[in-house]
């Protein structure tokens, strides 16, 4: 019996023990943690009065953790993953401490559409009429790339690759279909968003040269040294026809026939008339717009209904062509320039010799001393020009044409120029223009201006640059360099500003040495056998170069007009 109580009691003992253990405290904030597809990382919070505790992670692959173990009766629990993920995944973070029954944590990362970058530098680009190339480039961080071509005409030189980065190049012929052709270049990636570079390119301009006539010398028998002989002095329609926005766009009023009489009855018998086409032109096609075609017309008829000559030309026109003398403008601009002139000499092409084309203006890449560059494209549209024309036929084989050297600068001239090649002799003029000295005839601000020309009205220890003696050196270089040599040159532009603003002695002085400077180099000019051209803004305001009313042909300067007159009759 004393046995049986014995055992009895152990049992008791021991059940009494087991039920008395203690133990240790562990509680985690979270049970589970989910991670969208645009957040990396996650927390939770260990709280245990075990003396260290452990985390288990069976998916260090690509879920890591701040801390796997520590002594701390407070611990918070950074988790990151390693990127985005295309399908779910799920790891069970298992969290020992001391005797306490473990705790887990499951941590599930969603899925995520794309998983890696994938950028273009470029969404478009364009390739030139005549064919050439263009570039953009690719960066990822997939592990491989591909592209997808729309358009048969478009060429890359890879499509596939495993570079992270990555300069494309796209080329493609000229565009001889007519229409403007566009395609596309998908970039793609797996697991990655899909870019898009748009390509374009319009057609080649077409020919505005449709069964272009025998050559016809009807008309247009002279020479241009036997037609400059009938030629004493012009004067240009200047801030009117060359307008990009428009006739009256710059202040003056629409050219009419009775201002071209009274210009004529005051003594010119000549008209330059600086004209703009790329503004009145489809950029797509380079057609000229017909309306702008006719109003020219109608202008230059004022001028031959007069029996003057008359000068159309390329004129600035926003600098589409003249600023741009450049290897990489060159072949575009070419294209441009004779889709233009096809149209302007099909145009005209029945008028006799008192019309004169001039192919450009101021070509130029700035006001310095011009490159090789620079007058290797300067001088192929030059040729473009009598190339185009004679092309056209009929008179337009015979017409005497104009063409300028760089910048229409006479000294470019004389060490530059070269006259381009025709197929028919003796039917070329050169241009060139001159507003020397610059402090005289065109600075309207700031220091160093001159408000006198002329030895007689200049100090006579003054250093001003550009009096009598340069106005005959330089007419000299020119006529030596090309009217001795069968070639008669146009001066196309000349004159100096009106200083209205002056007053007074100051103001008397300038009005009397600006007229004398007008007459001095119009006899200087006429002289050297250069025909000059006043240059007319119909500007009436201090600084401007107005002889007349535009709006009725009244004369505005007198003494101007005067000075002219007795330099081009004496």
């Amino acid at each position: 019996m004393k046995v049986f109580l014995v055992f009895l009691s152990v049992l008791i003992f021991a059940a009494c023990k087991d039920d008395d253990e203690v133990f240790n405290l562990l509680e985690v904030d979270v049970s589970e943690i989910e991670l969208d597809a645009d957040k990396t990382t996650g927390v939770f919070t260990i709280t245990t009065d075990a003396d260290s505790w452990e985390i288990t992670n069976p998916a260090t692959e690509w879920l890591s953790l701040s801390r796997t173990s520590g002594t701390g009766s407070i611990a918070m629990i950074m988790v990151t993953v390693d990127g985005k993920t295309p399908e779910v995944r799920s790891a069970e973070l298992v969290i020992n401490a001391g005797n306490a029954p473990p705790v887990t944590v499951t941590v599930t990362q969603l899925d995520s559409e794309f998983v890696y970058e994938l950028t273009s530098n470029r969404t478009s680009l364009t390739i030139r009429r005549l064919g050439g190339s263009q570039t953009f480039d690719i960066n990822t961080s997939a592990p491989e790339w591909s592209l997808e071509i729309e358009g048969d005409w478009i060429n890359v030189d890879r499509r596939t690759g495993t570079e992270s980065s990555v300069t494309i190049t796209v080329s493609a012929d000229g565009n001889e279909s007519g229409a403007e052709r566009k395609g596309k270049i998908t970039i793609r990636a797996e697991y990655a968003p899909q870019r898009v570079v748009e390509v374009s390119q319009l057609a080649l301009y077409p020919s505005y040269n449709i069964s272009p006539p025998e050559p016809d010398m009807t008309g247009v028998e002279r020479t241009a040294s036997e037609l400059a002989q009938d030629i004493l002095i012009g004067w240009n329609i200047g801030n009117s026809l060359e307008v990009p926005s428009g006739e009256t766009g710059w202040g003056n009023a629409r050219t009419t026939q009775a201002l071209i009489d009274a210009v004529q009855a005051a003594g010119f018998n000549a008209i330059r008339i600086p004209c703009a086409w790329n503004s009145y032109a489809d950029q797509n096609t380079a057609e000229i717009d017909p309306n702008w075609l006719a109003r020219v017309k109608e202008v230059v008829d004022y001028c031959i209904n007069n029996d003057m000559f008359v000068i159309i030309n390329t004129h600035w026109d926003g600098g589409w062509l003249e600023e741009n003398p450049f290897y990489s403008k060159q072949d575009e601009i070419n294209l441009k320039f004779t889709a233009f002139w096809e149209q302007i000499a099909t145009y005209f092409r029945d008028y006799d010799e008192r019309l004169l084309f001039a192919g450009t203006n101021e070509v130029r890449a700035d006001y310095g001393i011009p490159t090789t560059e620079h007058i290797t494209v300067q001088q192929s549209f030059n040729q473009n020009f009598v190339t185009t024309v004679r092309s056209t036929g009929g008179r337009n084989a015979y017409r005497n044409l104009i063409v300028q050297t760089y910048n229409t600068n006479i000294d470019h001239g004389i060490n530059f120029h070269v006259m381009p090649e025709d197929n028919v002799e003796n039917r070329l003029f050169a241009e060139v223009h001159y507003y020397d000295p610059y402090q005289f005839a065109l600075q309207d601000s700031g220091s160093g201006i001159y408000t006198v020309w002329g030895e007689s009205f200049i100090a006579a220890d003054s250093d001003w640059w550009g009096q009598e003696d340069h106005v005959d050196r330089q007419f000299a270089k020119v006529k030596s360099k090309f009217v001795d040599n069968d070639i008669p040159v146009i001066l196309g532009e000349y004159g100096a500003i009106h200083r209205s603003a002056l007053t007074g002695e100051d103001y008397e002085a300038h009005k009397a040495s600006r007229e004398y400077y007008l007459e001095y180099v119009t006899r200087s000019a006429i002289q050297h056998g250069l025909i000059p051209f006043y240059w007319d803004n119909g500007h009436r305001g201090n600084n401007g170069f107005a002889l007349f009313y535009r709006s009725n042909g009244n004369i505005f300067d007198q003494g101007a007009l005067d000075a002219l007159m007795r330099g081009a009759n004496e």
